[in-house]
């Protein structure tokens, strides 16, 4: 299997995904040695091999299916202005080119990203109200490996928009997680406990988003 290092001057941690290739993905700080790169990869040996197998080829072209909003809906590729429109029976994707994968792909992450923001500022205000607090920036990434991060020092929370493929009710545990972030930095047990107290189920929906991550669906869709 194909391995290729990403070493970026603001990661923290090392992280890994495959992406749509096949191709296994690692994520480093500049500082990490290779040898703890190599041990990385080969304490995760286990998770490479059954994940490997479970990675989406997508051709984006019409029939191929993608997760939206708890739903899947077939893909329909269409010559015209550029343009995106979800209806009942799928999702309908014009470029100028139908046989241009990547413009079909493009396109669809736009309107992944800007479903998700106008969905995201919508519940925010409800969300801060209900928390006591001051309602912070909103941005939309590509983030492979994690679902949304948030900048504390900055009042930024960003999500990835593989998080528009998630259920709504898995969203807004998505949201408030992040929001519990500007509270507390990591998932001690303060983080833990105002966690739960706005998201009662928060359990179950953890094991939700869990399985919704090992089988592999949402990944590399981008």
């Amino acid at each position: 299997m194909k391995t290729v290092i990403k070493r970026g001057r603001g990661r923290k941690n090392l992280r890994m995904h495959i992406d749509d290739h096949g191709t296994l993905i690692i994520s480093a700080p500049l500082t990490v040695p290779q040898s703890l790169i190599d041990s990385f990869i080969d304490a995760n040996k286990t998770w490479i091999e059954e994940n490997k197998s479970k990675v989406p080829v997508h051709t984006y072209r019409d029939g191929d299916k993608f997760p939206f909003f708890g739903k899947e809906y077939p893909l329909f590729v269409l010559k015209g202005e550029k343009a995106v429109f979800l209806r009942e029976d799928g999702l309908y994707v014009f470029v100028p080119r139908v046989e241009s994968a990547n413009s079909v792909k493009r396109e669809l992450y736009n309107f992944y990203c800007k479903r998700l923001f106008s969905y995201a500022e919508e519940k925010l205000p409800l969300f801060c109200s209900r928390m006591e607090l001051k309602k912070p920036s909103l941005e939309i990434c590509n983030a492979k490996s994690r679902w949304g991060c948030c900048y504390r020092k900055q009042a930024l929370i960003k999500l990835s928009a593989i998080t528009a493929t998630l259920p709504e009710p898995l969203i807004d545990m998505t949201i408030i997680h992040e929001l519990c972030h500007l509270v507390y930095d990591g998932h001690g047990e303060d983080f833990k406990g105002l966690l739960r107290s706005y998201v009662p189920d928060i359990k179950e929906k953890e094991k939700a988003l869990k399985a919704i991550s090992k089988s592999g669906k949402v990944r590399n869709l981008f």
